[in-house]
């Protein structure tokens, strides 16, 4: 027989339990050589967390490719609220950075996820909520990215990532490899049961985050985030191009193709073109114009043969 004064002090004790079993957020910054930057990032995103999200137990991941240079040691002595946690990945590729981090949260049992680059020089810590507070508000499971950007960045975006998805999904995602994404525990689980190809452990991580989300059928909500600028991503573009392309093939082929009515692009006030003038890639874009030119005339019998000129 309990008697009821020490029924009531079991209900307190759970009452006390529930209020420290907070829901656990984690932010990721995959890194490579960021020494420069890493610093500045993780202290941005400990103010977004300690001024907008102070209730949940919160965890910064610097996800790293076992850097050079004192990106490491940077990150771990930069001053914050939240708790830090080094990842290291002996193979380079950003996937696999993120894929580290992924399987991090589903160890530690994190409940609502973010990813930040380390490099954005415009990065807010308002971010942090922005892109959070729909995942945490039970609105979506998966929230991808909207800037202002300046009309020669994001060539793999505009010219391929964005016009695949809303051919196949009839979505209109601007930034379906814009790098900054947050999600939620059960998408996180999702992701790690499908193959992960040596493309997406590449540059090809964030359009099979984006596939994954739209072919699983979960909430998909874009977030404006303002500007964005960050250090020139230009110069990789043959080789990030390449990963993008053989990742977005191999993910989307595992879905049907979407056959309803798509998004109307008339009605979206997109793609937030930026006036900014600040572009410096006139050097690479000759490069990689002289060399598109040279495989086109090293490969005109091959275009001929084929009726492609």
């Amino acid at each position: 027989m309990v008697c009821q004064g020490t029924t009531e002090h079991i209900i307190t004790q759970r009452d006390t339990i529930q209020l420290f079993m907070r829901p656990k957020i984690a932010i990721c910054i995959p890194t490579y050589n960021e020494a420069d930057t890493v610093g500045t990032t993780t202290t941005k995103i400990d103010v977004g967390l300690h001024k907008y999200l102070r209730d949940f137990e919160v965890i910064i991941v610097n996800a790293d490719n076992n850097s050079a240079d004192r990106t490491k040691n940077n990150f771990l002595s930069s001053k914050t609220n939240s708790k830090k946690k080094y990842l290291k990945s002996s193979k380079l590729g950003k996937g696999n950075n993120l894929v580290n981090f992924l399987l991090f949260c589903k160890l530690k049992g994190i409940d609502f996820a973010a990813t930040i680059d380390s490099d954005i020089k415009t990065l807010d810590p308002i971010w942090i909520e922005h892109l959070l507070n729909p995942i945490i508000s039970n609105k979506a499971d998966f929230v991808t990215p909207l800037y202002f950007r300046n009309k020669f960045e994001g060539s793999t975006t505009n010219h391929f990532a964005f016009p695949l998805v809303y051919t196949f999904f009839g979505k209109s995602l601007r930034q379906p490899i814009g790098g900054e994404f947050s999600f939620n525990r059960s998408f996180i689980k999702y992701c790690l049961s499908k193959l992960i190809s040596s493309e997406v452990r590449q540059y090809g991580i964030d359009i099979f985050l984006t596939i994954h989300a739209l072919g699983g059928n979960f909430r998909v909500e874009e977030i404006f985030l303002g500007r964005k600028l960050h250090k020139p991503s230009f110069p990789k573009i043959v080789p990030m191009f390449k990963q993008v392309f053989a990742s977005a093939i191999q993910t989307s082929s595992s879905y049907d193709i979407y056959k309803e009515q798509a998004d109307d692009l008339s009605l979206k006030n997109k793609p937030y073109i930026d006036n900014y003038k600040d572009f410096k890639h006139e050097v690479k874009i000759k490069e990689l114009a002289n060399f598109a030119r040279e495989q086109f005339f090293n490969n005109n019998a091959l275009y001929l043969r084929n009726n492609l000129c």
